[in-house]
């Protein structure tokens, strides 16, 4: 007979995981709806996606000196992705958007691979089932999710790579063959996106204690697909590949990033802390049977292995979180970490699961603990704001305006400078110039942006839109005084809708429609 504690601690699990599973449909309902938006849901997109058009040609990783002044911030895995899908004849934007839900996606696929594997797999039947889907589903209970999900920038794809070669690497020891895969997948990983280093170092130090010789061929596939690639892109781009990357994609650190990463934190307070709670508990498991017993199961057990992994990965991931501490950072500095989270969790729901299977969950403060926690995390769900971006709803921005805005810039017979770099893409232009990397090159002596204002003040550009005006942060960060003077000469007359301030030119008699 089952016990209350036992069906108290059973309609807790299926609560938290109906209630995850309806969070993650909204989230993809939302990320579908953003898709075919005009203007840009987020300020990098224009430019990555300006860096797809040309990452194929002689412009990619050039001259930043030459007009247009481009800087490629990342490594070409998604822009080359993205250039593939745009020249089948699809929309440029709405290819790149579908590509990172697909990519997000993926990743939540791979967490749920590898927290089953942690779990004992198919052997350990429903319970493996039941926290590989909570691990997938609480990807989503984090709103930098929801939020990054259906931008076109490289953040997920980078993501979705890593984790499908971390997932891989677990299996290495028992299936050689799978360590040149995962290798791959790191380096195509870090080809995309820089920074994704946790996983292969995390998969790398697994190895070296459970299979050194795998270890070892990890490595060695790992560096020759990635120096082979670093040959061909140095070749490719005369040296300016790791120009672009090194020297001209730079950042200062400011308090913005601080109080980002303190907000994230106190909104994400419960999922964090059970996340915590649980690697805690995880990494006590793993170490109480003492140092040799560890090794051995990292031998021969693969559970511990994908545990062990998962733990090594959200410990990396931490101190790399300072890096949405630069200027100009956003909320994909968390997203990474947040993968570690997901799957800790994940593998704590899986053995909540496994106790009521064997019986331990009749005890009441086995019980209790699940009930408190699944509660939090219900009411953490429930308090999650709407994943749609604001841009969506935001009543001065209905399909009426955008067009006209779209008609606006095309009908320009001169180049356009805008923040809204979509906007730019969507009427046919070209983007010229990106003021937010520019601006930081120039304040550190880097980049000359004389010429760039005597473009302006010689009429070279037809309009600007810019977001926001001069006193307000963002614009004073991303225009240098000299550049803000120069656009305040060029263009006199300006129109405020909502937060993007339209500069025309003396004598243009535009107005937004009604």
């Amino acid at each position: 007979m089952r016990s209350p504690a036992a069906t108290v601690t059973r309609i807790a699990l299926g609560v938290v995981l109906l209630a995850l599973a309806w969070r993650a449909a909204d989230v993809l309902q939302a990320a579908l709806s953003a898709v075919g938006f005009t203007l840009n849901l987020d300020y990098g997109e224009g430019i990555v996606l300006q860096q797809a058009l040309l990452v194929t040609g002689p412009r990619a990783y050039g001259d930043i000196a030459q007009y247009p002044f481009i800087v490629f911030h990342y490594p070409p895995g998604y822009l080359l992705a993205v250039h593939a899908l745009a020249s089948l004849g699809l929309d440029l934007v709405g290819a790149a958007r579908s590509l990172s839900i697909a990519a997000t996606l993926a990743m939540a696929t791979a967490i749920g691979a590898i927290v089953h594997t942690a779990l004992g797999g198919g052997r350990a039947g429903r319970a493996a089932l039941f926290g590989a889907a909570v691990g997938a589903l609480a990807l989503f209970a984090f709103s930098p999710v929801p939020h990054w999900m259906p931008l076109a920038r490289v953040d997920m794809l980078a993501i979705a790579f890593t984790l499908s070669g971390l997932a891989l690497a677990i299996h290495a020891p028992d299936r050689p063959w799978l360590t040149l895969g995962a290798a791959l997948l790191f380096s195509l990983a870090v080809y995309t996106r820089q920074t994704t280093l946790a996983a292969p170092l995390a998969a790398t130090l697994m190895l070296l204690f459970a299979s050194p010789r795998a270890a070892l061929r990890l490595i060695a596939a790992g560096l020759a697909i990635s120096l082979l690639a670093l040959a061909a892109a140095m070749l490719l781009t005369e040296g300016g590949f790791l120009r672009h990357l090194l020297l001209y994609n730079i950042n200062r650190y400011g308090q913005q990033g601080l109080w980002m990463t303190y907000r994230f934190a106190i909104g994400h307070a419960v999922p964090i802390g059970i996340a915590l709670v649980a690697a805690l508990g995880l990494a006590w498991t793993l170490l109480r049977p003492g140092w040799r017993a560890l090794r051995q199961a990292l031998r021969t057990r693969t559970e511990t292995r994908a545990t062990t992994a998962v733990l090594l990965y959200l410990a990396i991931s931490t101190p790399l979180l300072a890096l949405a501490l630069k200027s100009g950072s956003s909320v994909n500095y968390f997203l990474e970490w947040i993968c570690g989270c997901a799957m800790v969790i994940g593998i704590l729901s899986g053995r909540a699961a496994a106790a009521l299977r064997d019986g331990t969950a009749r005890r009441a403060p086995v019980a209790a603990a699940a009930v408190l926690a699944a509660g939090l995390l219900v009411l953490h769900l429930a308090r999650l704001p709407d994943p749609r971006h604001g841009v969506l709803s935001h009543p001065a921005y209905a399909p009426r305006f955008m067009h006209a805005l779209v008609e606006l810039v095309r009908s320009s017979p001169k180049p356009v400078l805008s923040d809204d770099m979509v906007l730019l893409l969507r009427a046919g232009k070209e983007v010229p110039w990106e003021p937010a990397i520019f601006a930081e090159l120039a304040s550190l002596g880097r980049w000359d942006e004389a010429r760039l204002v005597e473009m302006i003040r010689a009429g070279r550009f037809g309009l600007a839109v810019t977001i926001g005006d001069r006193g307000d942060l963002m614009f004073d960060s991303r225009y240098n005084p000299p550049v803000a003077a120069a656009l305040d000469a060029a263009f006199p007359r300006r129109i405020r809708h909502a937060w993007l301030v339209i500069r025309l030119p003396e004598g243009s008699d535009w107005t937004p429609p009604p």
